[in-house]
């Protein structure tokens, strides 16, 4: 009994670590917004969250965040300036079955009430280590976030979107500080006319 209960636990960690086949890799990687403004310490937050399937070689996963924004203006996706774009984040091993990653980008309050249609972008790379030492890509891909996930982190729990609004209010305005009245100076005195010698 020992020996059976020993040989299923070896082949749950082996199956755990094997590569799924090639129809469900592609359905277990995938990227969502699990995050998108919520009530609360997630407010004016957009959060991003991957998920990468391993393939049973000796390399390492990493992942590259993306926030976007709609222009209406010219009627594409733009790149959300300062920290909406990582770095790469290591995933970890590619031996395993998945790997999870996320990234959230807090919005600043603008100066008027503002709402913007946002989603996200993940890069993968599988990099693996070269016999000379260096380290190359293998395999390298892009994924733009959809819903219906099972992301873990949510705000609501099970949230998963592909693309949502952010609605970021006005920045409070400092109030006008009070200035001191000006002192009233006194006008200097004329200066007097000079008396002119008459002529008699």
């Amino acid at each position: 009994m020992k020996r059976t209960i020993a040989f299923l636990v070896s082949l749950a960690a082996l199956t755990a670590a094997l590569p799924a086949s090639g129809a469900s890799r592609g359905s277990q990687t995938w990227a969502t917004l699990n995050i998108c403004d919520p009530p609360g310490k997630n407010a004016d937050t957009l959060g991003i969250r991957a998920q990468a399937a391993g393939n049973g070689l000796n390399q390492q996963i990493f992942m590259r965040f993306r926030a976007q924004y709609y222009d209406t203006d010219v009627g594409r996706w733009r790149p959300v300036p300062g920290k909406g774009t990582s770095r790469f984040f290591r995933a970890g091993s590619a031996r395993f079955r998945t790997q999870q990653r996320g990234y959230s980008v807090k919005f600043n309050p603008t100066v008027q009430p503002s709402s913007f249609r946002l989603r996200g972008k993940v890069d993968y790379e599988y990099r693996e280590e070269r016999r000379d030492g260096r380290t190359r890509v293998a395999r390298r891909f892009t994924r733009a976030t959809t819903g219906n996930r099972r992301p873990a982190g949510a705000d609501p729990n099970g949230y998963s979107r592909g693309e949502c609004t952010v609605k970021l209010d006005a920045a409070p305005q400092p109030s006008p500080q009070p200035q001191p009245s000006p002192q009233p100076q006194p006008d200097p005195s004329p200066s007097p006319t000079p008396v002119l010698p008459t002529v008699p």
